[in-house]
C-alpha cells in the first residue's frame, strides 16, 4: 500500500453546511466561555469511506462518519454521501448535531490538551450537541467508567447523561472548570485523585447512580422544613432550594472554599443568590442574598442577608 496520495482539495460553496457550522460555533462559544476568533475551525468534507480512511490514517467503522485531524481540524462525511458510506440515515437535524458533536471535541481540547477519559471527551460532544434526546437514558450507569483510553460504539450510551448528571448537580461552571485539571491528568489513576478532590467524592459507579437531581419539591419531601434555618439564616430551606434551582437552569452557580459545612465537613460549597418565595412566612417578606450552600447533605451553611428593593 502507497503512503502517497493525490487529494484535490477545493473550497466547499455548501451553504447548508456553512449555516451548520455558524450556528454550532455561536452556540459552542456561549456555553464553554471560549471566543475562538483566530485559527478558528476548518472542516474537510469527504464523498468517500476510502477518502476517510486515507485522511485517517486506519479503517474506520461504517458508524464512524466524522472526527477530529487536530486542535482545529475536523473530517466529515459529505451530507451528499452520508447515507451510502455510513449506517446512518441523513437528516439535517443530525447531520447539524455531527457537526455540533465535532466541533465540541475542539472546545474540549482547548481545555483538556487532549488529556482525561474518552467517556467524558464523548460525554461533553453529546451533551452539547442536543444527542441525548436521540438515545435511551440508562436506568443505572454501568459502563461508561471502561472508557478511559478505549474506545467502542458503546461509550455513547452513557458518557452524555453522566456529564448532564454533573452538570445539573454541581452546575455547568464548575463541570468545565473541571477540565482545566485536565491537562497535568497522566493516568486513570491521577485523574480519580483529581475527581475526588475536585468534586468531594470518590469517582465510582454508586456516586454517579446516587448524585441528587430532583427537583427542589422532591427535595423538600425528603429532607424536611426545619425552623432553625428561619432562626439562624432568615430565609427557609423551600426557598433555598427554589432559588437554586433556578440558579442551576441559568448557570449561575459558583463555587467557594471559604467556608465548612457545619453537618459534614465540606469545603466545597455553592454560592448563589436566594430569596424568598412570593408567600411570606412570619411577616419575612423580601428577604434575599447571597448562600453558601453543601450540594452534598443539602444543608445552608451560610446566607448573608442583604434588603431586597
Amino acid at each position: 500500500m502507497t503512503n502517497i496520495y493525490d487529494i484535490n482539495i477545493t473550497q466547499s460553496n455548501n451553504t447548508k453546511v456553512k449555516g451548520f457550522y455558524d450556528k454550532a460555533m455561536k452556540e459552542l462559544i456561549g456555553f464553554y466561555g471560549v471566543n475562538w476568533i483566530e485559527n478558528t475551525p476548518v472542516i474537510y468534507l469527504v464523498d468517500s469511506r476510502e477518502s476517510f480512511d486515507i485522511i485517517s490514517g486506519y479503517k474506520t467503522e461504517d458508524w464512524v462518519v466524522g472526527r477530529a485531524l487536530s486542535y482545529n481540524k475536523l473530517l466529515l462525511l459529505s451530507p451528499e454521501r452520508y447515507e451510502k458510506e455510513s449506517r446512518h440515515k441523513y437528516s439535517d437535524e443530525e447531520y447539524y448535531s455531527l457537526l455540533k458533536h465535532e466541533l465540541s471535541h475542539l472546545f474540549y481540547i482547548i481545555f483538556s490538551k487532549g488529556k482525561g477519559p474518552v467517556w467524558l471527551d464523548e460525554g461533553f460532544a453529546i451533551y452539547t450537541s442536543n444527542q441525548l434526546s436521540t438515545k435511551e437514558r440508562p436506568k443505572e450507569f454501568k459502563n461508561f467508567l471502561k472508557y478511559y483510553s478505549y474506545e467502542d460504539e458503546k461509550v455513547y450510551s452513557e458518557s452524555g447523561f453522566v456529564v448532564e448528571r454533573l452538570i445539573k448537580n454541581f452546575g455547568k461552571e464548575k463541570v468545565i472548570g473541571f477540565l482545566k485539571v485536565l491537562p497535568n491528568v497522566n493516568s486513570e489513576g491521577v485523574f480519580k485523585n483529581e475527581f475526588k478532590k475536585y468534586f468531594g467524592m470518590e469517582l465510582d459507579y454508586f456516586n454517579i447512580n446516587n448524585i441528587r437531581i430532583c427537583s427542589s419539591k422532591d427535595m423538600l419531601d425528603v429532607l424536611g422544613e426545619d425552623d432553625g434555618y428561619i432562626d439562624r439564616f432568615g430565609i427557609l430551606l423551600e426557598d433555598v432550594l427554589i432559588s437554586r434551582e433556578k440558579a442551576l437552569k441559568r448557570n449561575k452557580i459558583s463555587f467557594t472554599n471559604e467556608y465548612t459545612c457545619f453537618r459534614c465537613g465540606n469545603t466545597n460549597l455553592e454560592k448563589f443568590y436566594a430569596s424568598n418565595s412570593e408567600e411570606c412566612w412570619r411577616d419575612l417578606c423580601g428577604v434575599g442574598g447571597e448562600c453558601i450552600f453543601c450540594n452534598k447533605c443539602m444543608n445552608i451553611v451560610e446566607f448573608i442577608q442583604a434588603e431586597m428593593s
